[in-house]
């Protein structure tokens, strides 16, 4: 009996580890993805059906690809399992085909999160919202809105006028959302730099920081770069939602023909070390350190770089006041990308959104299933071996 029932444990435990395997990652460097995928993401007619399936198909420490093949629905915040060293691009465009156009690929989400685990790009994709904000936050990894992105809502409080009403991109840390699936929350203490690069979008803001975090130390220096045709509401280029008192840098790049309609310091009272502006083309509407609600004050001063483009701007005066320390050079003004208007499309469900502004949601993608597909067999084949191993037990004490 002891036997039998070792070889039951046995069996168990070896369903457990290969249902289960601890730390597995994938291999694929491209995975496709749409509503309903049950393949291994090597194609379209093979795609994943979610998006937690795609990351971990993925070689994460290589350059890798998410295709948005079809309509593929964001039902909860996102957020991958552990921190990668490679970097993920998703899009709709790939190997010379436009599935926009050849398949509907959109990106449906509600008011969710997606939490960069990882340098992430974002290029030639659709968003279709359901609610008025959506949120990406950085966490200190390189995120690049690239061209061709383009985003619309069923909410007309979708206008880019305030975090809770925008595409929104934090470039640091939010409170309360953990730094991995299941791992811990933000540190208030962080020595690191933050990228964030918009080339296309609308109804965009971005905070150059962190967001609702308590007694902060940060140092490093967070750039913003708005260029291509992006439309920025607001950039905050500094904390937004606590009281700070830091030593880092904030550089706000902006050229090309993108529009900003205003920079602005935190949402409460701090101090920042320097913040630098190279507005070389393109427009801005205000620059105010109080715009954002409350006073930030810079320990090191304003510093400017500016040209003959930007020079002859309307609002130039008003918003480079605050600048003692000004450097103009010479820039060549290159053509302005053209875009398609993005229309709602009538496959948008009109479902209500989960808010999880302020509380981050379930990370978890529901379309997931908790077991893996091939998880039943492996279960089968370890009750048929239990099953055998009883035979011939048997077999041998008769």
């Amino acid at each position: 009996m002891k036997k039998i029932g070792f070889l039951f444990l046995f069996s168990f435990l070896m369903f457990l580890f290969f249902a289960f395997p601890a730390g597995a990652a994938g291999t694929a460097e491209v995975v496709y993805l749409k509503n309903g995928g049950t393949g291994d993401g090597s194609s379209p007619e093979a795609a994943l059906g979610s998006m937690k399936d795609a990351y971990a198909a993925l070689d994460l420490k290589k350059a890798c690809t998410i295709v948005v093949c079809g309509e593929y629905t964001q039902s909860k915040t996102f957020q991958h399992t552990a921190a990668y060293g490679g970097s993920v691009t998703l899009t709709s465009v790939w190997d010379g085909v436009d599935y926009r156009k050849t398949a509907g690929a959109v990106y449906i989400t509600g008011e969710f999160r997606y939490v960069c685990t990882g340098a992430v790009t974002v290029r030639d994709m659709d968003y279709h919202l359901t609610g008025k904000y959506y949120f990406v936050i950085a966490q200190h990894y390189p995120f690049v809105l690239d061209t061709g992105v383009r985003m619309v809502s069923e909410n007309a409080a979708f206008d880019g006028s305030a975090v809770g009403n925008a595409f929104t991109i934090l470039a640091g840390y939010q409170s309360g959302q953990t730094t991995v699936d299941g791992g811990k929350n933000p540190p208030t203490a962080v020595s690191k730099n933050a990228s964030v690069t918009v080339r296309s979008g609308s109804n965009l803001v971005i905070a150059a920081f962190s967001r609702q975090i308590k007694n902060q130390k940060l140092t490093g220096t967070s750039t913003v770069t708005v260029e291509g045709n992006a439309e920025v509401g607001i950039l905050y280029y500094a904390p937004i939602g606590a009281a700070f008192d830091v030593t880092a840098k904030a550089v706000v790049n902006v050229w090309e023909h993108a529009k900003v309609e205003k920079i602005c310091g935190g949402t409460s009272k701090g101090t920042l070390d320097s913040v630098t502006l190279n507005w070389l083309s393109g427009e801005i509407g205000e620059f105010s350190p109080a715009g954002g609600g409350a006073e930030t004050s810079v320990k090191n001063g304003y510093q400017l770089t500016f040209s003959d483009v930007s020079a002859a701007k309307e609002t130039f005066s008003a918003v480079t006041k605050l600048f003692k320390n000004k450097e103009q050079v010479s820039y060549d003004l290159p053509p302005a990308p053209e875009t398609d208007p993005l229309l709602l499309s009538v496959k948008v469900p009109r479902t209500e959104p989960t808010l999880d502004m302020s509380v981050p949601g379930e990370t978890a993608d529901p379309s997931s299933s908790a077991f893996p597909a091939w998880a039943i067999p492996v279960a089968a084949a370890a009750v048929a071996a239990a099953v055998v191993a009883v035979i011939l037990i048997k077999k041998k004490k008769a």
